[in-house]
């Protein structure tokens, strides 16, 4: 085992999301990795995964995979019914910082510490429930794709997004963004508000020397929610 969080399918249904590493076989490639999420929907348990080598499991298309599981109550969606959350949302693009993602509303834009000395360039759009945040900066570094700096300088984002939400670490694993940027995918345990517990899930990625910090903060079922995935999986980097 290497992570364990919980989520939930649908806004409603608990399950968790685990990564376990796969021993070498006698022959063949080297040690995998597996994710899975397990759901409890009444008496019945469903199990989806994704199993293979770590860079086929951290792929883009893997978390879109376990992404588009859902149960189905045999009922047809009523007709003409609206979406709702961010893929009902907007596209919002910033030219200047080359990226888009569907966020609620017009975003706030404000700053934030970043890592390395850096301020953070924050979109965000607040809901009753929590938040949706875009943030970007360029690194006052040399560009790199040696895997040493660039994991030593996403472990440095990692920890400046936490220190910044005042949060605690729960689990950290490595992801790619259009299959190609590193990244690392983050949940934070936040301070309780009101008796209610809140989380953060922070999604960190390097394209050269810009860095982009995607994040949803809200109590734990908004955070855990289907439509949070949706919001972190909307974002990409328009090259």
């Amino acid at each position: 085992l290497q992570t364990s969080s919980p989520v939930k399918l649908q806004g409603k249904y608990p399950g968790r999301e685990f990564t376990a590493k796969l021993p070498p076989p006698p022959k063949g490639p080297p040690e995998g990795l597996v994710k899975a999420r397990i759901y409890l929907v009444g008496k019945r348990l469903y199990q989806t995964m994704v199993i293979g080598t770590t860079a086929f499991v951290i792929e883009a298309r893997s978390t879109e995979f376990l992404d588009s599981f859902q149960v189905s109550d045999g009922t047809a969606p009523a007709a003409g019914g609206a979406a709702t959350g961010p893929a009902a949302a907007d596209e919002f693009e910033s030219k200047e910082w080359k990226f888009k993602a569907k966020l609620a509303g017009t975003p706030e834009v404000k700053d934030q510490a970043g890592p390395y000395a850096t301020r953070l360039k924050v979109f965000a759009t607040a809901t009753p429930q929590g938040s949706y945040a875009v943030g970007v900066a360029d690194l006052p570094l040399p560009e790199t794709t040696a895997p040493a700096e660039v994991a030593k300088r996403l472990d440095e984002a990692q920890k400046v997004a936490g220190t910044a939400l005042r949060g605690t670490l729960e689990s950290s694993s490595k992801g790619l963004l259009q299959g190609k940027y590193q990244g690392r995918d983050v949940v934070f345990k936040l301070p309780a508000k009101g008796g209610e517990e809140r989380v953060a899930r922070v999604r960190v990625f390097l394209v050269g020397k810009r860095l982009y910090q995607v994040s949803v903060t809200g109590p734990a079922a908004f955070a855990n929610a289907d439509a949070a995935t949706e919001f972190l999986n909307t974002f990409e980097v328009v090259e």
